[in-house]
């Protein structure tokens, strides 16, 4: 066992994991959000989403700005049909969630903003 392993596990057994919290994050400028939209009726969420031509499997930064929705120092995003949206203060599901309260995709949406 090396050193690194020996102090990655000291104390683990007294250590309380309750006290661990997921904060949520809101939206910042220069955050690349993925906006993925699905529906019953696969054609009424086409023109919600974005069609990048070939299947790129790549992490790179402009890779994923092409497929994403980078947001602006105004803390605002460009998105289809809907135009301009406001992000700020708001976590990736909060965004969500005003999305379809908006009227993305009429027929029952299914949502993921990450």
């Amino acid at each position: 066992m090396s050193k690194k392993d020996v102090l990655y596990v000291q104390n683990a057994k007294t250590l309380d994991a309750s006290t661990v919290a997921l904060n949520d994050i809101t939206i910042q400028p220069n955050d690349i959000l993925k906006i993925t939209v699905s529906s019953l009726v696969p054609e009424a969420a086409v023109p919600y989403n974005k069609v990048i031509a070939g299947t790129v499997q790549a992490n790179s930064l402009e890779i994923m700005k092409l497929e994403g929705y980078v947001v602006s120092n105004e803390q605002t995003i460009q998105y289809p049909v809907l135009g301009s949206i406001t992000v700020a203060n708001k976590t990736t599901n909060q965004l969500a969630m005003d999305m379809k309260r908006v009227g993305i995709c009429p027929t029952r949406p299914w949502m993921f903003v990450y």
